[in-house]
């Protein structure tokens, strides 16, 4: 049996196409795909291990998004500083319309932050303890916002009175944009 020229072209070319074909298609492919699996191998084991962070994470995402909601939901307000005198003037009157006496209002010095300021303020009156709650719980109810930092009831000499000591913070913004 003897083999045509043109049969040989054939054979040479169809071993040329497949040598090309697996030089330039599947040799890089299966290169390509073993590179991918590896990968793969190598994401899923880092899933594995960051699988609780993820839980932190989402759960910390919530947190914040409630937080969030709960600030823009309040109506506490946090005014600026021109605004303080009246505070001390109504903390002065929240004393007084609970029929507390012996008042005293001082402020501490301002602790600046970065974009608001903390002003403590220092409260003592004397008067009977359901008094002194219902002043707690009007400065606690008062638009701006107010934090009680410290509480102390004491005995007065008169066994119907108590002696008490407040000590509270109130915030104020620092820059003219940011209060509202």
């Amino acid at each position: 049996m003897r083999i045509d020229p043109t049969q040989k072209k054939i054979a040479a070319g169809m071993t040329l196409a497949v040598a090309l074909f697996v030089g330039l298609g599947w040799w890089p492919a299966s290169r390509d795909i073993a590179a991918l699996r590896k990968h793969i191998d190598q994401t899923q084991e880092e899933i594995v291990r960051t699988a609780g962070k993820t839980e932190d994470l989402m759960r910390l995402h919530e947190e914040v998004k409630s937080i969030r909601h709960e600030i823009e939901s309040t109506s506490k307000v946090i005014p600026t500083q021109g605004e303080l005198a009246d505070l001390v003037r109504q903390i002065s009157a929240t004393i007084e319309s609970a029929e507390l006496a012996d008042q005293s209002i001082s402020t501490e010095p301002t602790v600046l932050g970065e974009d608001y300021a903390t002003l403590p303020i220092r409260v003592t009156f004397k008067g009977p303890a359901p008094n002194a709650f219902r002043f707690i719980n009007a400065v606690e109810a008062m638009p701006r916002l107010m934090q009680v930092t410290s509480m102390e009831l004491a005995k007065d000499k008169n066994p119907d009175l108590v002696s008490a000591r407040l000590e509270l913070n109130t915030y104020y913004y620092t820059t003219q944009e940011m209060a509202r």
